[in-house]
């Protein structure tokens, strides 16, 4: 095992190990030893070990050359450096650039069912960008090429995905019914890790709603999922939903204690970004409870974070809680500055919960500051974002 401390693994990844391993050892053929290794990469749930073993299938896929049996297992190994990249790198440009490389090999091979993966992946990292409409158009993509594969579980990852997007649009009844008819692809497949996620997506728009205790018990449900499953980085983002819960109980401290908990998690495997995340949320919390000196401080690290990564949607919130802040201790060209900055990045996005925000503290700042004007116009704009994302037709049932 290479060093790996056998201990330490999750019982999931302790019986992949004790299955695969000896018949890897035992495969008299490269072929044979390079689908054992994209198992181990796929499935093994550890984020400091799995990227090993997708490195030693790479190298193993490359010297098949143009075999298309191996160009297929080398789109296998490239897709999970991609995902290492964008996910626990924060590297969404490298990302990119190498789904666009798998892009083209399945594109000449015909291979549709990678195709289907690699449109979906192309599609999640658009959105990371801020390109919402090449999102959506690649996430259509994906559902397609899935529908005629007869891919049951694939198009309710891509009904999860198009649902977030609907949702983070504003657009919840788009939202509800993709979400729903994942939850039941993903169930009629008794696929733990996705229903959990479909929980929390549903959990979302409930919470959205106001509905805040039947949110938190499919979030609770989720991260029990995960938990069973070995998932630290998403039982890490589940507390934050969790927290966020709390919060809209207005009980800051139990809300905290779920934000250091997630932050603890991300340190364990490594995840720049859910460390960020953290920070804004934990931020959050402090402010709530009296302490701004801290929460700013928080922030600070998370925008450090941010950009370094080029993760604008993330940097968006960083900035609008600093300018919210900043308001409220009545320093009124810091709240102006980071509200501007957040709201034009804001604007790239066309996300009616991201423009909230920011164009409500400048409508207050320039109020503040008797600039009828410009007041007058972000006032507009917070109601029009406000109005969007407050569409009671919305439907509430599922």
């Amino acid at each position: 095992m290479d060093g790996i401390d056998y201990s330490t693994l999750s019982p999931q990844d302790k019986y992949i190990f004790d299955s695969i391993l000896p018949l890897y050892h035992q495969a008299n053929h490269d072929s044979i030893r390079l689908r054992h290794l994209i198992f181990f990469a796929n499935t093994l749930g550890d984020e400091k070990i799995w990227p090993r073993y997708n490195q030693l299938a790479l190298k193993l896929a490359e010297k098949g050359g143009e075999d298309k049996a191996f160009l297929i297992f080398k789109t296998h190994a490239l897709n999970n450096v991609a995902y290492e990249l964008s996910t626990l790198k924060n590297d969404a440009k490298g990302a990119l650039a190498i789904y666009e490389d798998i892009y083209k090999i399945q594109n000449r091979l015909n291979d549709l069912t990678g195709l289907s993966a690699t449109t979906n992946n192309l599609a999640n990292i658009y959105k990371k960008q801020g390109n919402t409409e090449k999102a959506i158009e690649y996430h259509l993509k994906s559902l397609a090429i899935k529908e005629k594969n007869n891919d049951k579980l694939g198009v309710g990852i891509s009904y999860n995905n198009l649902g977030s997007i609907y949702r983070d649009q504003g657009d919840l009844a788009s939202a509800v019914n993709c979400f729903s008819k994942a939850l039941k692809l993903f169930e009629s497949q008794k696929d733990n890790r996705q229903v959990a996620n479909a929980l929390i997506n549903l959990g979302r728009v409930y919470q959205n709603q106001g509905d805040v205790t039947k949110a938190l018990e499919n979030y609770k449900k989720a991260k029990l999922l995960f938990e069973m499953i070995g998932e630290r980085q998403s039982v890490a983002s589940t507390l934050h939903f969790i927290g966020l819960a709390y919060e809209d109980k207005n009980e800051s401290e139990k809300a905290f204690k779920n934000y250091y908990e997630a932050k603890r998690e991300y340190e364990k495997i490594g995840d720049l970004i859910g460390i960020g995340n953290s920070h804004i949320y934990m931020a959050e919390a402090y402010r709530r409870l009296g302490r701004q000196d801290s929460a700013i401080i928080l922030l600070n690290k998370a925008c450090d974070i941010f950009k370094e990564g080029e993760n604008k949607y993330s940097l968006t919130q960083a900035y609008s809680n600093l300018a919210d802040i900043y308001f409220e201790r009545d320093e009124l060209s810091k709240a102006e500055n980071y509200a501007k900055e957040a709201l034009q990045i804001a604007k790239t996005f066309g996300y009616p919960s991201l423009i909230r925000g920011p164009s409500y503290v400048l409508y207050r700042v320039y109020k503040k500051q008797s600039k009828i004007g410009p007041s007058l116009e972000m006032f507009e704009e917070y109601i029009k974002m406000r109005d969007s994302l407050d569409r009671i037709e919305n439907k509430k049932e599922f």
